[in-house]
């Protein structure tokens, strides 16, 4: 290839990823109400003692438990 035929695919390149990236942020802020209001995802940890969660795996439930 010449110089010109691979600066203009070098700008191809460029230019597909930079506007693969403005559309990825243009998304992300279009859906930014989503994700930071209740959008199903709880991302507050509920705490509990280590006597509640010995009192709620039962060797029973441990049994039962299927995974993910």
């Amino acid at each position: 290839m010449t110089a010109n035929r691979e600066r203009r695919r070098a700008w191809a390149v460029f230019a597909t990823a930079m506007t693969t990236a403005a559309c990825g942020a243009v998304w992300t802020a279009s859906n930014w109400d989503d994700v930071t209001h209740g959008n199903g995802v709880s991302v507050h940890r509920e705490t509990k003692s280590p006597e509640e969660m010995r009192e709620f795996w039962t060797p029973e439930r441990m049994r039962n438990a299927k995974p993910g």
